[in-house]
């Protein structure tokens, strides 16, 4: 019996190795969404990091980080810091969770 091969983000199995880190380089690498900031959590790789290493965050991923207890003001000093693109209208959700504050309001320092 052939032996599957099993991306360690989302679970999809592959009936080969280069199948699935072509599925992973195409879909995960550079990409943070939620389910690759829970596989990072799960491995203990704290999730500032996470933001810090990848090129793209989606909404659901910042949210997650944020339900963990990190600070929305420190994903999004990291994000900038490190030209991390939000994959979603940082502004619009920061007022939609702060009341009409604005953005500058928001971020600390």
């Amino acid at each position: 019996m052939p032996r599957k091969h099993t991306c360690p983000v989302c679970g999809k199995t592959f009936s080969s190795k280069s199948a699935e880190y072509e599925h992973f380089n195409r879909e995960h690498v550079g990409k943070l969404d939620k389910d690759g900031l829970e596989y990072a959590v799960s491995v203990c790789i704290l999730p500032w990091k996470m933001f810090r290493d990848c090129e793209r965050v989606t909404k659901e991923a910042f949210e997650y980080a944020v339900s963990l207890g990190v600070s929305p003001e420190e994903l999004l000093r990291v994000c900038r810091d490190n030209g991390t693109e939000l994959l979603f209208d940082v502004e619009a959700w920061m007022r939609e969770h702060r009341g009409q504050a604005t953005l500058e309001a928001w971020v600390v320092g």
